[in-house]
């Protein structure tokens, strides 16, 4: 048995600047706070913090920003900070040498705490107290879905999107250790990574409870809908649909827009609708404006409009974008996997049964045109995301199919800046800082 000590701000060292040097060189004085995982309630204390489910995570947030869903006008964009510009235009390189890189550093932050979980839970001091070994199973199962779902975040932000041409392309590092005196993992291949987040996620599935007590907590539930979002990522729709009626089996509830739900209902931790919370702190795109194609598909009886945004402009809701996982999109990417195999009725069905909850008045959509469904479908995950940060994510995978066209941003004094399908852009750079500290890491193509 060891006392393990957790830094907050070690594994960003770790990312950014270890090659093979000593673990000591780090332990300085400007880190502030630690974690001593000793006993088994230590580990739950670690679980429950704020710098895992994200209200602490203060990082730059892409899903927005570089998104179809916002344009700025002249004033807005005066008023970003250089590296939101550099996001918001799809720069070559978002952050300087000398700038922490949170897109990324945030991310495997988190992952270093959840290995520290992983890899020493089994030695607290009191692992042998009546009860304690279903507690450590849990809690280690509770980890393994953080660290999957913190790679998939960065997969698809730092790695090319999925597809049979791009599977073999480098992915990221993904990391199992909590010892920084090892050397940084190589990228290995897209194929890899996604293989590595189910193996997680499978694994985890074994000790973790239907639902959990609290959502910012691991649950079956949980597993099953970040497994959907890794399926639909990787265009597998058949298990899309299996893992996510599996999650939609545990977990259902809908909030009724129509009842005019109030803003704590709408809150991150207490919204009904929330299987596995997880936020950005960035407040990166909080009050900038929705773009004209974005705001032109929401019906007038739309209650989203409202609720979501005011005067045209992204509301509180994107004041700590929910990145996790809710039922709304376990559902919807229920709902896209059928229009794709052309199972059009359930696909409708799944429409329909949500817009009950959203428009004040909701006519039932029909059509045995397998291109309109999936386009409506498509649409109303766009609406229903808009405050998830999950938008580029999507855009990402939906241009290889020719279905984004040309993005433009608008920046100062009419200067203009597009986004193609196909560019190099739609995946960002590996940071400076993390290839001059690691220089056989590949960099993505510019």
């Amino acid at each position: 048995m060891k006392n393990i000590k957790i830094y907050n701000l070690l594994s960003i060292i770790m990312l950014l600047f270890i090659g093979c040097e000593a673990e000591d060189e780090f332990l300085t004085p400007d880190f502030t706070g630690e974690v001593i995982l000793n006993k088994i309630s230590d580990y739950d204390l670690l679980l429950n913090s704020n710098d895992l489910d994200g209200i602490l995570r203060i990082a730059n947030e892409p899903g927005t920003l570089m998104s179809d869903n916002i344009s700025l006008t002249d004033s807005d964009v005066s008023r970003l900070s250089d590296t939101e510009l550099n996001i918001y235009s799809w720069a070559e390189s978002i952050y300087t040498i000398d700038e922490n890189p949170s897109i990324w550093t945030e991310h495997y932050n988190a992952i270093f705490s959840y290995n520290s979980i992983i890899n020493n839970i089994e030695n607290a001091s009191d692992i042998n107290v009546r009860g304690n070994d279903f507690l450590a199973k849990k809690y280690k199962a509770e980890a393994l879905l953080g660290r999957a779902f913190e790679h998939l975040w960065l997969v698809n932000i730092f790695a090319q999107p999925y597809s049979e041409t791009s599977k073999s392309s480098p992915g990221i590092p993904y990391m199992i250790n909590d010892d920084s005196s090892l050397p940084t993992p190589s990228r290995e291949t897209i194929e890899d990574t996604y293989a590595k987040i189910e193996q997680d996620l499978t694994e985890a599935l074994i000790d973790l409870p239907d639902s959990p007590d609290i959502s910012t907590r691991g649950s079956k539930a949980a597993v099953y809908g970040v497994l959907a979002r890794m399926y639909l990522y990787k265009q597998d729709y058949d298990n899309v649909i299996i893992n996510a009626q599996k999650a939609l089996n545990i977990k259902n509830d809908v909030l009724d827009f129509t009842t005019f739900p109030t803003l704590p209902d709408l809150a991150k931790h207490e919204n009904i609708e929330n299987v596995y919370v997880r936020v950005i702190a960035g407040r990166t795109a909080f009050f900038k404006p929705l773009s004209s194609d974005l705001s032109a598909l929401f019906n007038p009886l739309d209650l989203r409009r409202n609720l979501y945004a005011f005067f045209g402009r992204f509301g509180f809701q994107h004041v700590y974008p929910m990145i996790g996982i809710s039922v709304p999109e376990i559902m919807l990417s229920k709902a896209e996997a059928h229009a794709r195999k052309n199972e059009l009725t359930n696909a409708l069905d799944i429409l329909n049964e949500l817009s009950q909850k959203r428009l004040f008045v909701a006519l039932p959509l029909s059509s045995t045109n397998q291109e309109e469904v999936l386009n409506w479908v498509l649409e109303e995950r766009r609406r229903e995301t808009m405050v998830s940060g999950l938008r580029f994510s999507d855009m990402r995978r939906l241009q290889l199919e020719g279905r984004i066209g040309v993005v433009t941003h608008d920046l100062e004094n009419g200067d203009l800046v597009n986004l193609e399908e196909g560019s190099n852009r739609y995946t960002l750079a590996i940071p400076k800082v993390v290839i001059d500290k690691n220089p056989e890491m590949q960099q993505n193509p510019r």
